[in-house]
């Protein structure tokens, strides 16, 4: 999961960083911070949440917002102000919340428990990564699995994680997630595809699954319907 925080105050910024980090202690999540709407814009990042101050110097947060959502669509966005009578302007953004920073502690973390609702953030499997503590990664930042010798190598966007965890296993464990053995060496999310053909499933990043032909038939099914229910979610 990718979090933003934009702030033109390093005291906030600061302190919504600490929040943000002990909320989602046992989740490997990426966070960034901006000082500025300016800087995040430049960033051309995809986030799942973008927690922004509504003043700011050059360009505010509501304008921040309705500009990345041009590129990038759908967000979460936490609205952070001082000011809770311009929050009526939310309806531009469409905000999910707004979060007085006055009493900043306890509404950031409704925010963050709300947003789980939506981002199915819980929904995370834990990881044996090699040489390192287990971790918990969420299933939807999961490209794809594959074996390779004696370990599993775990694919999101940004990073690859050396596992101890067979792919029977995190097979199992992904069983009502969406994902699919789409070859006896790959475990794909189905809802991660970008495209495919006959014998490769492909991913952002130009990122490769193989995919077995006598498995081909029983893939488009599967992936047609997850279509469908992801549609109707």
């Amino acid at each position: 999961m990718k979090i933003a925080i934009v702030d033109d105050e390093l005291f906030w910024r600061e302190s919504v960083l600490k929040m943000t980090k002990s909320h989602y202690s046992d989740i490997e999540v990426d966070i960034d911070v901006f000082e500025s709407g300016v800087h995040f814009l430049k960033a051309k990042k995809f986030y799942d949440i973008v927690i922004m101050d509504i003043e700011m110097p050059g360009i505010d947060g509501f304008d921040t917002i309705m500009e990345y959502r041009k590129e990038y669509g759908k967000v979460i966005a936490i609205i952070l102000t001082t000011h809770m009578e311009i929050s009526h302007k939310g309806y531009l953004v469409n905000a999910f919340r707004y979060v007085n920073k006055e009493k900043i502690k306890v509404e950031l973390e409704e925010a963050f428990h709300a947003s789980e609702h939506l981002l199915a953030v819980n929904n995370a499997v834990l990881l044996n990564v090699v040489g390192l503590k287990p971790i918990r990664v969420v299933v939807k930042d999961i490209l794809f699995i594959e074996t390779r010798k004696r370990n599993v190598i775990v694919h999101t966007e940004e990073k690859e994680y050396e596992c101890s965890n067979s792919i029977s296993s995190l097979e199992k464990s992904l069983s009502d997630c969406g994902f699919y053995r789409s070859h006896k060496s790959f475990l794909v999310n189905l809802d991660r595809i970008k495209n495919f053909d006959k014998k490769n499933i492909y991913f952002s990043n130009n990122q490769i699954a193989f995919l077995s032909t006598h498995k081909y038939a029983e893939f488009k099914m599967k992936y047609s319907e997850r279509l469908v229910k992801i549609a109707s979610m």
